[in-house]
């Protein structure tokens, strides 16, 4: 849940604003409940209110990704569920407050400042790698060079990251890191794919539609950078 469009390139996520992390943890605490008690009923509430949570995030990347884990559920499920996907995001969108609406138009917009900085950082990571393809330019050194390979088109003077997993591997440590990268979410994927013939298919399901989540938001944000992110194998 963490983004950088509500703010400048160096301002903190509106999830990571103290004020806004309430929700949030009243969504987190739910969902540990409804595991707990085991009941269906708890299963629905717990889920709705990490929706309603994640929603005013108003984080779009995530929003895309967790589409994306849903459907991916509803697939493995029962392929006709995601019919129900168009009719719910209807809904939403008619029943958004204006400043939610907004914002989800606001995704589809190539004028959109944040949007038209990421289609520019893109630009200046290709460069990035053109000049350092095996090593990259090292850890945490895309804010130092950014302004060398900045592009005419982007908003922001600087930028922390890429918002875009492949491409800031790539960019920060050189493409064969991206290669080892690619070849741990394979092995990731095959492993869960495996495990969804033992005896908790479910654990397996979801833990793919995570990956999936994950990396769609990935495409437009570096979240493997993030802790929520790299703490999960601790798990």
């Amino acid at each position: 849940m963490h983004d950088h469009d509500m703010g400048g390139a160096n301002d903190v996520g509106w999830a990571d604003r103290p004020r806004n992390k309430r929700p949030i943890r009243i969504a987190l605490y739910a969902v540990c409940a409804a595991l707990l008690s085991g009941f269906p009923v708890a299963f629905t509430l717990a889920g709705t209110a990490l929706l309603f949570a994640l929603a005013f995030t108003f984080t779009r990347s995530a929003w895309i990704g967790a589409c994306c884990g849903v459907a991916l559920l509803f697939v493995l499920r029962d392929f006709r569920l995601l019919a129900l996907l168009p009719v719910a995001a209807g809904l939403f969108i008619v029943l958004a407050p204006p400043n939610l609406s907004t914002r989800i138009y606001s995704t589809f917009s190539l004028t959109d400042p944040s949007n038209a900085d990421r289609v520019a950082m893109m630009k200046s990571g290709v460069r990035i790698i053109k000049d350092h393809p095996l090593t990259g330019v090292g850890p945490d050194m895309i804010i130092e060079v950014y302004p060398d390979y900045r592009d005419a088109t982007a908003i922001n003077a600087l930028n922390p990251h890429l918002h875009n997993i492949p491409l800031q591997i790539a960019a920060e440590r050189g493409l064969p890191a991206l290669l080892v990268w690619l070849w741990f979410i394979v092995v990731l994927v095959r492993d869960l794919i495996k495990r969804k013939h033992g005896g908790f298919p479910s654990l397996a399901n979801g833990a793919l539609a995570a990956v999936v989540a994950m990396l769609t938001a990935g495409m437009f944000e570096y979240n493997f950078g993030d802790s929520i992110i790299l703490s999960k194998p601790a798990y």
